[in-house]
């Protein structure tokens, strides 16, 4: 089984969000992980994996930065066709809204988005670490 977390950061809090899930996969099974940053993320690696866990943290009035995350998923968008699909992100304020809606968007998409997502403020803490390899935990278990 392989999992692919596709990710998009500014500041790096959301890259090292995505390492914490990472180490929380491969501590719960022997899964395949697949870290890639999205600019270098291929439509190989949705079509190869599994379950793909996209991540974008929260910009302005909580929306998903357009630079590179929206135009690649409109580039892989045929490919999200019944595959699991999960999201997470970091965020400054708000309650997660650009979650909510991003996973509606991508359900608009007939992905099969899983309905538990993760949500850390700002640069993640010890204690947000243990959250992500909860979370990693989790979508082992979607599999």
């Amino acid at each position: 089984m392989k999992i692919s977390i596709i990710y998009w950061t500014s500041t790096g809090n959301t890259e090292k969000v995505a390492e914490y899930i990472a180490e929380g996969l491969k501590k719960a099974s022997d899964i395949k992980v697949n870290l890639v940053y999205v600019s270098k993320a291929t439509k190989e690696d949705i079509e190869s994996s599994d379950l793909i866990v996209f991540e974008s943290s929260a910009m302005g009035v909580e929306a998903i930065d357009d630079s590179e995350m929206p135009p690649f998923i409109d580039s892989i968008k045929e490919t999200l066709h019944q595959k699991k699909v999960a999201v997470f992100g970091s965020y400054d304020w708000g309650d997660g809204e650009w979650l909510r809606e991003w996973s509606v968007d991508l359900r608009a998409l007939n992905a099969d988005v899983l309905e538990e997502h993760l949500m850390i403020q700002n640069a993640p803490e010890a204690d947000d670490r243990v959250k992500c390899h909860a979370f990693g935990k989790y979508l082992t278990e979607q599999l």
